[in-house]
Parts: C-alpha cells; structure tokens; sequence
C-alpha cells in the first residue's frame, strides 16, 4: 500500500485559477481561531505548549508581512505561552532532555528570545555540562539538540546590551536610538556573546570528535570514510542521525573537511527512485519520505550546503542533489500521513519553497502552491485530525499553519529562506 497520495495533473491549472497567497493567508486566520492549548501535551516545543508560543514568535516575525496590529497580538500570544510554560517549575526542573525541541532548554531559549531576559539564557548555558555527557548526538535528544538551542539564542535573543551600555555611558539619555548593528555581542552584550560562541564550539568539537572515533571504531575502507553517530545503536541518516547533525554543525560555523566528506557519503546512499534509506543497512527499499526520513530532511542538508559550502562548483552540485530530492517528492511526497512538519506534506513543501528561494525557479513555488491547494481541498479534510498531538508544532495544526503563513508571505524581493521551526537554518 503506498504512503502517498497522487497529485492530479491538473493541479497546474488549480494554481493558476486561484489566488494561492490569498487561499493561505484565509487559511491562517481560519486555523489559528481552531488552536487550542492541549495540557496532555506538556510544555516541549516539538509536541507541547512552547511549540505553540514558538509559532505566534514566527508569525509575529517581519519576514511574513504581517500587518502591525495582528503581530502585537502574536507576540502577546507568544508572551503568554511562554509564560505558561514556565509555571510549570517542577516539570522543566525534572527534565532530564537537553535539546531544543524535546527538552526545558527548548523552553529556556524561547523565554529568552521571546521575553527579553537575559536569565533565561543563563539557564541554557547551565545546562552545557549535562549536554556534554549526554551519550547522544542527535538533534531530539542529544548534543545537536543543544547546540539548536544555543543557536537560537545567539541569532534571535535581544537584550538591548548595547543601548543600556549608550544611555549609561551618556547619562542615561533617553533619546538615545537602538543600534542597528545585529551583532551578538550588540544584542547580548560581550560576555553573553562569548560565553554562548564557547558553548557551541565546546559542544560541537565533541560532536565532531564521537564522529571520528566511531567511523574509525567501524573500521571501514577509506571510500566510505566518513563521521558516524548511533542512536539506539542504529546509524540514522534522517532528523535522528547523522542529516541534521551535520546541518547543526554547519549552522553553528564547523567546515571541518570530514563534514563535506560526510555529505559526499550521504549522497552515495541515495536509492534508485531518488528516496534516501532510514539507515545505510541493511539497504531495503524505503518507503518513508518525509522531515525525519527520508529525501525531504536530506534535501534541506544538501541545500543548506549550496548556500553556504565551498564557493564554485562544489556549490552547484549540492543544488542539483537538493533538486534531485525535490524531484522525488513531486512524484511520492504528497502523503497520506497528514499535514504535519515532521511527518506530513507540509514538512515536504519546505524543501520546494527553500528551492525557490534559492534558484527563483518558478516551478518550485508551484509545487509548494499545490500542495497547499491540495491540502485546502474539502476531500483531504481528514488529513488535519491524524496526529495523535492535533495541535502541536511537529505533528500538528501549529506546524500546518505556519507552513501557510510562509506560503501566503512569499515574494519575488524577498532574500532569504523560510525559517524551518524544527531545524536550524541560515
């Protein structure tokens, strides 16, 4: 039984008789009134009640070109859930996950960013010792994880450092303007800053070094030279393993030789049909293709490395590997599963919209344009109600509306990728 639903081939013709960035923005106001808080969820950001606070941040965001009035309420949303997330001090005190999506650092970040306070990311940085003995690597439940977390930190957080520093320094002159410089060390001040770039080089050498140790530990040939990491004592090549660490390592400014080698060797597992395997063996046909499996989160690697790998054609060939992941899930990516980041057609469309972003290539806005017509469709109504947390970030109706958001926001001006909630990108 297939995973996936056919696009109709008139699904061009539905493109161009509708106003798709109109139908998307219809579609978020509609939706957003339809979220609901879900305490059975707890507070983590990838199934809970930070992941909700974290989409009204988004929505709040320039980048999506909302009208004023609509993104004070989002941040006001985004205040107030984050607010409640932090109410539960016993809760994020026995969490015992040091990353980003699945942990209380996730919602430490988040208050930091979110209310402007600077504790918060002391509490993140609290947590580096525990992250280092962690025995994973990955992005959910390992060092990646946390790494994600000081990331976010570092690129989002403001804590105005450096107008207090003006106003001290010119006696407190209220009419002194913001800087617009958006250097950490402006944002954070030079401390913060620092102690945060130590943080994440710290982290990611260790990263890098369990790479090292167990790709020699294997013993393998030096064609398939490459950085390993386990999860469950399984090599995953997805969002567990070894796709999104190599995606955080780049994020957080690693090139180290052995990363590029890595991504070489990831290509080398691509199947026949242009799917990538869960695992490199045993090589079994691979049905899955979405976020966490599969082409759509190795996509988004080998585009992330053609915006910012080594200058040339080295560059070029990354697109086309991209391309080559999209070309897949125009023919099997359309899923059955639901509307989901994680596991859905929403978390799919990503990659077509970070393409077009990246090569202005209209057919890429198609693709992201019909699945989002699709979705709209009165027959895949069932579609919203699969996941077993429907109003979640990951799996749920959070996760779908911000994929409307970015859709209905897309322009020919604008310069830069669509953030991905679930994946650090630059």
């Amino acid at each position: 039984m297939t995973r996936y639903l056919p696009v109709p081939r008139h699904a061009d013709k539905w493109v161009e008789r509708n106003n798709v960035r109109d139908l998307a923005r219809q579609t978020v106001e509609t939706k957003v009134r339809e979220l609901r808080p879900s305490a059975k969820d707890g507070w983590t950001i990838y199934t809970g009640l930070a992941g909700q606070a974290y989409l009204y941040w988004l929505l709040a965001r320039p980048t999506l070109r909302r009208p004023g009035s609509a993104r004070d309420a989002c941040l006001r949303r985004a205040r107030n859930g984050i607010r409640d997330c932090l109410a539960d001090q016993r809760g994020l005190n026995e969490s015992r996950c040091c990353t980003f999506l699945c942990g209380a650092v996730g919602v430490w970040a988040l208050a930091a960013v979110i209310l402007g306070e600077s504790h918060y990311a002391d509490q993140v940085l609290a947590w580096q010792t525990r992250a280092l003995e962690t025995d994973s690597n990955e992005l959910l439940y390992g060092k990646a994880g946390y790494i994600a977390a000081l990331l976010f930190v570092r690129d989002h957080a403001d804590f105005g450092w450096a107008l207090r520093h003006r106003r001290r320094r010119n006696g407190n002159d209220r009419t002194t303007t913001p800087p617009g410089g958006q250097s950490a060390e402006d944002r954070l001040g030079p401390n913060l800053a620092t102690a945060l770039a130590n943080a994440i080089q710290t982290v990611g050498k260790r990263i890098l070094s369990a790479g090292h140790e167990a790709g020699r530990s294997n013993g393998h040939h030096d064609d398939d030279d490459h950085l390993r990491w386990t999860w469950h004592d399984k090599e995953y090549l997805g969002l567990h393993g070894t796709a999104a660490i190599l995606s955080v390592l780049l994020s957080a400014g690693f090139r180290d030789a052995a990363i590029w080698q890595t991504v070489d060797w990831l290509h080398r597992q691509r199947l026949n049909n242009g799917n990538y395997p869960t695992q490199p063996e045993p090589r079994k046909p691979q049905v899955l293709a979405q976020f966490c499996h599969g082409a759509t989160g190795i996509g988004l690697l080998f585009a992330q490395c053609a915006r910012i790998g080594p200058s040339g054609r080295r560059r070029s060939t990354y697109l086309a590997w991209a391309q080559e992941c999209a070309e897949f899930l125009t023919r099997e990516g359309f899923l059955k599963k639901g509307i989901s980041l994680c596991h859905g057609s929403c978390g799919n469309a990503f990659l077509f919209m970070h393409l077009y972003h990246q090569t202005r290539d209209n057919k890429w806005l198609r693709w992201a344009q019909k699945y989002g017509l699709l979705l709209a469709l009165e027959r895949n109504k069932p579609l919203w109600s699969q996941a077993d947390e429907p109003y979640c970030l990951a799996n749920g109706l959070a996760g779908a509306i911000y994929f409307y958001s970015v859709l209905g926001s897309i322009t020919d001006d604008a310069n830069t990728s669509p953030d991905f909630p679930l994946l650090p990108l630059p």
